[in-house]
C-alpha cells in the first residue's frame, strides 16, 4: 500500500464503532472501490477492518471517499473547495439532523469525517486548519452501501425510480425541519460553512467553470431547429445566487446535486434510495432539490407527463412525520421560481458528467488539457464526444432546448 488512506488509530476506532468499545484491530487494508470511474471530485476506495470481540474475528467493510490520486484531479478539487465543505456537512450537520428524529435514513451512516469520530463536533481551529492545510490524508469513511445491495442508478429514472427518490428528499427535508424546531436556530446560522454557494460561486475557479459551461451551452444552440437558435443568441447568462441565500420562505438543508450518480438505489420493489455526495449542499427552499432531482435525473418528456402529480404528491404524501409547511399552490410557485438554477445547472453540468469513462481518464492524464476542459473551453472536446454518442448528444440537446425555452423569462436580453 502506497498510499496511507488509514491510519492505525482510525482503524481502531472504526472497529469499536463496528464491533464495540472492547474490540481488538487484527489487520485492516484497503483496495480501490471499481476499476471504473464511480465519481467526481474524490478518490474511493473499499476499506476492510477485521475486528475481534468476545474471542470471535469479524470483517467490517467501509466506503472511503479521498482526495484524488493525481495532482490534475487533487489541484481541481482543491481549487473549488468542496470537499471541506462536505466534510463539514458530515462533521456537523448529519448529527444533528439524526439526533432524536423518528425518520427512516436517507444516507448512508458517516463513522469518521477528516480524521475524526462523527458526532464529535468539529471545533472553529480545526475547520480553520482543515480549509488551511490540504494533503492526502484527508478522507471521509462511510458506510459500503455496496454490502447492502445499494448500486449506482441508471443516467435516466423511470416513474418507479423517480417516486422514490423524491420519497427520500422528503424524509431529509423533514429531518431538517424538525431539526431545526429541536434547536430553535436554523442549520444555516448554526454552521454557514455547510452551506456555501460552490456550484454556482461567482469567485475564482468557481466562476471560471461556470463561464466555460455556459459558453459550451451557447456554441450548442447554433445546433438547434432555427426558430430555437434565433432566440438562444439573443440571451445572456445570468444566475444570481441571493436565490440561495435565507429568505422569509420556508428554507431547509438541501443536497444541491441531484444527478443519478448521487442517488443509489437497493434492489427491492420499488427501490429504496440513499442521497450520497454534498460537496454542494445548500440551505434552500424544498423546491429547489426537488427541481433539480426532476431536471438531472429524468427527460423532459417525462417531467411533462409526471411532474405535476409527483408535485401534487409531494405535498400530500411524502411528509408522514411532519405538518407540510407549504400547499401545493406554495410549492408550484417555488418550482417556477427554481426553475433558472434547474436549467442551468443541466446545460452546465452534463457536458462534463456524462462523458464516458475513456473520455475522462484520457481528459486527466493530460493537465494541460484538463485546465483547459474545466476552466477555458470545452466547446472543442464536447462537440467530438457528441459526434461519437448520441445518447450522450440528446441529454446535452435536451438540457438546451429548455434553456433556451426558459430564456425569455430568466435571462437577461443582450
Amino acid at each position: 500500500m502506497t498510499r496511507t488512506l488509514i491510519t492505525q488509530a482510525e482503524a481502531l476506532s472504526l472497529a469499536r464503532q463496528a464491533s464495540g468499545q472492547s474490540a481488538k484491530l487484527v489487520h485492516y487494508n484497503w483496495r480501490l472501490y471499481s476499476d471504473d470511474q464511480i465519481g467526481y471530485l474524490g478518490s474511493h476506495w473499499q476499506l476492510v477492518v477485521e475486528a475481534e470481540s468476545n474471542g470471535k474475528a469479524r470483517k467490517h467493510r467501509f466506503f472511503v471517499k479521498a482526495f484524488p490520486e493525481t495532482p490534475t484531479e487533487f489541484q481541481y478539487v482543491k481549487g473549488r473547495g468542496v470537499f471541506y465543505q462536505e466534510t463539514v456537512f458530515f462533521q456537523n450537520v448529519i448529527p444533528e439532523l439524526t439526533k432524536g428524529v423518528d425518520v427512516e435514513s436517507w444516507s448512508p451512516k458517516c463513522y469518521l469525517a477528516n480524521g475524526e469520530v462523527l458526532g464529535k463536533k468539529m471545533s472553529e481551529e480545526a475547520m480553520k486548519q482543515f480549509s488551511r492545510i490540504i494533503n492526502n490524508h484527508k478522507h471521509e469513511v462511510l458506510e459500503d452501501l455496496g454490502e447492502k445491495n445499494y448500486s449506482m442508478s441508471p443516467r435516466l429514472f423511470n416513474e418507479e425510480i423517480t417516486r422514490s427518490a423524491i420519497k427520500t428528499l422528503a424524509r431529509f427535508h423533514a429531518s431538517s425541519i424538525l431539526t431545526e424546531a429541536r434547536l430553535g436556530k436554523s442549520l444555516y446560522e448554526l454552521y454557514p460553512d455547510a452551506f456555501r454557494e460552490m456550484g454556482f460561486a461567482g469567485v475564482g475557479k468557481n466562476q471560471d467553470w461556470v463561464m466555460a459551461g455556459k459558453d459550451t451551452a451557447v456554441r450548442f444552440t447554433t445546433c438547434l431547429p432555427e426558430s430555437l437558435r434565433r432566440r438562444g443568441s439573443r440571451y445572456k447568462c445570468s444566475l444570481s445566487c441571493e436565490r440561495t441565500k435565507p429568505t422569509d420562505k420556508t428554507m431547509v438543508a438541501c443536497h444541491g446535486d441531484l444527478w443519478p450518480n448521487n442517488i443509489m438505489l437497493d434492489d427491492s420493489e420499488p427501490p429504496r434510495c440513499k442521497l450520497v455526495d454534498f460537496q454542494f449542499a445548500r440551505y434552500a427552499p424544498p423546491a429547489q432539490d426537488l427541481v433539480l432531482l426532476l431536471h438531472l435525473s429524468t427527460s423532459s418528456e417525462f417531467r411533462a407527463k409526471f411532474e405535476p402529480e409527483m408535485v401534487r404528491d409531494t405535498v400530500e404524501k411524502n411528509n408522514p412525520s411532519i405538518e407540510v409547511p407549504m400547499s401545493i399552490e406554495e410549492l408550484r410557485e417555488e418550482i417556477l421560481e427554481q426553475k433558472l438554477r434547474a436549467v442551468l445547472t443541466a446545460a452546465l453540468y452534463f457536458p462534463a458528467v456524462f462523458a464516458n469513462g475513456k473520455f475522462a481518464e484520457d481528459l486527466i492524464a493530460d493537465p494541460d488539457e484538463f485546465e483547459k476542459f474545466q476552466y477555458v473551453d470545452r466547446r472543442e472536446k464536447v462537440f467530438e464526444l457528441m459526434r461519437r454518442n448520441q445518447m450522450y448528444r440528446s441529454r446535452i440537446e435536451d438540457a438546451v432546448r429548455e434553456l433556451v425555452d426558459y430564456g425569455e423569462r430568466f435571462f437577461m436580453i443582450h
